[in-house]
């Protein structure tokens, strides 16, 4: 399951660096798994670049107790195929120079080391151009095309969760808009995880996108409303005013990448509801009657049940980047049709962790059986789900051919039309599921997927290919096959909402 991916980037795309992670897998820290970092990644995928270690990822050796000080995690990681050690350890310095002259490190091993960064040095020309010219590096940032590049891509990301009597576009002549929230003019926290303190990009606000789609005429009001965490602002009485006076509110919430960070490496939370009193507040702004939209500006999912279930519209903006706040307004008043869809399964709670599309059968028994004593088994959101301002169709479902043997390839096709008053694009879909197998394997995995732009009342045809790789799975000795038997196709709008379903076959 987890494989693949890295299948792809290295055999396929022929990528050259790879960085250990921290955990242990089976019981041997990364660092230390020659396993991973030999015979997989080099063996198996012909893996010819760099193995980076994590920051402190020598040390993971010494905190696992796999090693008793940093001399010996030198030793073992460098057994095991780490090349460079990214951050200031003694196992890759002093304590490795001591080890070679004991004997306990051979000159081999550290050649190998040496031959593959020098190498990964002659293919970026380090020693031909070994220095930056600043001049240049320095053109080369903040472009125009860089910031239409984040642009489109917030467009792109940007997810309908929800749109309850269309309630989204909205219309730019408005008379009022309440815009509350403490995400809602928050510049670092559209940016994410690794941003430098002092920002030297321009950053547009989801207010400020706003503020400039409007009409001049339109009565624009603003309420932060309350923090992220900790003490209230006391602005609960302001924001429900602001509500109350406007013919719309826009609440924009989510994570905090500030000083008391809930979101980033190493800042874990305990719960995936919305901190502080960010509940509260959207609480109050929709018990004022006024139509509510939600803009949730996070970098994971949120358990937001009560939203779900209460505000009429929700968009989920991930963290937008310098260009998202006008990625989002862009959104809300319809100059671009949403198209995003989820990557992630979003749960109802912590509790449902880990949630995922695509479960084993016999987590489809139960959920078919019984759900949770106090909620659903269901997630919150299905993996691949996204709303659009138009509706598509989808027909016409062909496979061939119908039998096949395991390695031939089989194609894939089906017709998808706008159905709707207004161009938009479709995210489709295409599942397998190996019906009868050796192993267990999963209720449906997603192979293919196409984003296509139909104008309204048009129709295209899309042809997906599926070959051997994708129909083969780890056998009883964890060795890829292509099993006979039956395959099912489903081809849909997300991992729920499966439109057409046909099969083949795999004979001996």
């Amino acid at each position: 399951m987890f494989l693949p991916p890295w299948v792809a980037g290295i055999r396929e795309a022929g990528a050259l660096g790879v960085m250990a992670t921290y955990p242990a897998i089976d019981g041997i820290p990364t660092h230390a798994s020659k396993k991973i970092l030999t015979k997989i990644l080099r063996q198996e995928l012909g893996f010819r670049g760099l193995v980076l270690g994590e920051g402190g990822g020598i040390g993971t050796l010494v905190f696992e107790r796999v090693a008793a000080n940093q001399k010996e995690a030198g030793q073992i990681t460098l057994r095991a195929g780490l090349d460079v050690g990214i951050s200031f350890e003694s196992g890759y310095m002093r304590d490795m120079v001591e080890s070679v002259r004991e004997g306990r490190v051979s000159m081999e091993l550290i050649d190998r080391a040496v031959r593959r960064i020098l190498t990964q040095k002659f293919r970026l020309g380090l020693f031909e151009k070994p220095y930056v010219d600043v001049e240049h590096a320095a053109s080369g940032v903040n472009r125009e095309e860089h910031h239409r590049l984040s642009l489109e891509t917030a467009r792109e990301g940007i997810v309908l969760l929800k749109n309850e009597g269309n309630l989204l576009p909205l219309k730019k002549d408005i008379s009022s808009i309440a815009v509350i929230g403490p995400n809602a003019d928050d510049k670092r926290n559209l940016l994410g995880d690794y941003v430098s303190k002092t920002i030297l990009q321009d950053i547009v606000t989801v207010l400020d996108g706003i503020q400039a789609l409007v009409s001049p005429k339109t009565r624009l009001t603003h309420v932060k409303g309350s923090n992220m965490m900790g003490a209230d602002l006391n602005e609960g009485a302001r924001a429900r005013q602001a509500a109350e006076g406007a013919e719309v509110a826009v609440v924009v919430v989510g994570e905090n990448q500030g000083r008391r960070r809930t979101d980033g490496e190493g800042h874990d939370i305990a719960s995936l509801d919305l901190t502080g009193m960010q509940l509260d507040l959207v609480k109050a702004v929709r018990e004022t009657g006024t139509p509510t939209i939600v803009v949730l500006v996070n970098g994971r999912p949120l358990s937001t049940r009560w939203i779900a279930s209460n505000v009429p519209a929700v968009v989920e903006a991930w963290l937008p980047g310098e260009q998202g706040g006008n990625a989002v307004a862009d959104i809300l008043f319809g100059d671009v049709n949403p198209s995003g869809r989820l990557p992630v399964t979003i749960p109802r709670h912590v509790g449902q962790l880990p949630v995922y599309y695509n479960y084993k059968p016999s987590k489809a028994y139960w959920m078919s059986r019984r759900n949770y004593v106090d909620m659903k088994t269901a997630p919150l959101y299905n993996f691949g789900y996204g709303l659009s301002y138009t509706t598509f169709e989808y027909s016409g479902l062909e496979i061939a051919p119908d039998r096949i043997r395991s390695a031939a390839d089989v194609q894939v096709s089906l017709k998808v039309r706008n159905t709707g008053a207004r161009a938009g694009k479709e995210v489709v879909q295409l599942y397998i599921n190996d019906v009868i197998s050796s192993v267990t394997t999963p209720v449906k995995e997603l192979k293919r997927f196409k984003k296509v732009w139909l104008e309204p009342g048009e129709e295209k045809k899309i042809e997906f290919t599926l070959t051997p790789d994708d129909l083969s799975f780890l056998d009883a000795n964890l060795q890829p096959t292509v099993e006979p038997g039956a395959f099912e196709v489903m081809a849909g709008a997300s991992a729920a909402d499966i439109r057409l379903q046909g099969s083949f076959e795999v004979i001996r």
